[in-house]
């Protein structure tokens, strides 16, 4: 992956997530939870974010939405990196 990934913000995916038909799940102190997308067996995948983003696992949580959403878009990590932060700035 590209550094691009390190630079995305929780405001960079949740604005991503929320525009492309995920559904915020849950939210508590720690973490946003998102739905969206189904398995072969009917049931919503989800992604996990810390929303304090000095929290010392926040980039291994961005690295493995990323890596999610390359999956289920059939894109690469690079690509959603872009988009991700490419959607941010156009709204």
């Amino acid at each position: 992956m590209n550094a691009s990934v390190y630079e995305l913000s929780a405001k960079h995916i949740t604005s991503y997530l929320e525009h492309s038909g995920w559904r915020l799940a849950n939210r508590n102190e720690r973490c946003y939870v998102f739905e969206g997308y189904k398995d072969v067996d009917d049931n919503p995948f989800e992604i996990v974010l810390p929303i304090n983003e000095s929290a010392p696992d926040f980039p291994v949580y961005v690295e493995h939405t990323v890596r999610i959403l390359s999956a289920l878009l059939d894109k690469s990590p690079d690509s959603v990196a872009n988009e991700l932060i490419f959607l941010t700035e156009t709204c």
